[in-house]
């Protein structure tokens, strides 16, 4: 076999197996974080309402989404959509406030934050920049 042609194959297996791997974590962490088991009670059914905010960092669960989510804020709930290539993984939601079973504020190393507990019994936790909750029902 000539050397262009092991080095095309090689190029494509590693493009293969770089795009798989990409995809399994992608899974990885949507299972981890609890994503799959609120999207499992709290898949997004319409397009999103309220105030957009993009490259939002949080915290779901264990797993910290750095700039990776967009988050609507309305008087209904809470909109979450990760960034695009995690979409495949990560179905919108829409959580409805009335789902949020405790609040409470805290700090970051960079700002304040709030953490909510979402589902009863608490599915998982979700942290956000308290300046994203500012419209947020109390």
């Amino acid at each position: 076999m000539p050397v262009a042609a092991i080095a095309i194959l090689a190029v494509l297996g590693a493009i293969v197996f770089g795009s798989a791997l990409f995809l399994l974590i992608g899974f990885i962490l949507a299972g981890v974080s609890g994503w799959l088991a609120l999207a499992g009670k709290y898949r997004a059914s319409a397009p999103p309402q309220g105030t957009r905010h993009a490259s939002v960092s949080a915290r779901i669960g264990p797993v910290n989404y750095n700039a990776m989510l967009t988050v609507h804020v309305s008087a209904q709930g809470l909109y979450l959509a990760a960034m695009v290539l995690f979409r495949w993984s990560h179905r919108d939601l829409f959580i409805p406030w009335s789902a949020v079973t405790a609040r409470r504020d805290g700090r970051n190393i960079f700002y304040e934050t709030v953490e909510l507990s979402i589902g009863q019994p608490a599915i998982t936790g979700v942290i956000l920049p308290k300046r994203i909750l500012a419209e947020a029902p109390a």
